[in-house]
């Protein structure tokens, strides 16, 4: 395996409580603009596991965010001196919406399997207790509903 070819089917994710909440405060940082954040882990059995909180550099409005292709390099290139990959995109929506056109064609990964997570109001209303996300999964091609239920929160 490489960050290249990250398993394209697996059970669940597992991501630790500290992890999870490590990506909400950067999420929820308190501006009234879209951020975004990425997962690096490995293989776990037939599970993803969460080691780290990719934090990239990206260009913020109240409806957008870019990450610059050398920002994606950088990580990508992070994630083989770690020895892991990319396992999920997390990013914000100023609304209740869910993954659109742009999220569809602008997601950092193409790889089947890749998970992206969407985390409406802008992650205000979310806590590590009462999760309030929508999960999408690339699978043939296509992004489709991915069962939150599927996250595993660890301790």
């Amino acid at each position: 395996m490489t960050v290249w070819r990250p398993p394209a089917q697996f059970n669940r994710v597992q991501v630790s409580r500290d992890l999870l909440q490590d990506t909400l405060d950067h999420l929820d940082d308190g501006l009234n603009c879209e951020a975004i954040a990425y997962w690096a882990g490995t293989e776990d059995g037939e599970d993803l596991r969460v080691a780290r909180v990719v934090r990239p550099i990206a260009y913020r409005g109240r409806r957008l965010v870019i990450v610059p292709v050398e920002e994606v390099s950088r990580v990508v290139n992070e994630c083989m001196s770690f020895g892991d990959f990319l396992v999920a995109q997390l990013h914000t929506h100023p609304a209740d919406e869910d993954h659109s056109k742009v999220d569809d064609c602008g997601t950092v990964s193409k790889r089947e399997g890749f998970v992206s997570l969407v985390l409406p109001f802008y992650a205000r209303s979310f806590t590590v207790e009462t999760p309030s996300w929508f999960g999408y999964q690339l699978l043939n091609g296509v992004w489709v509903n991915f069962d939150i239920e599927r996250i595993r929160v660890t301790a």
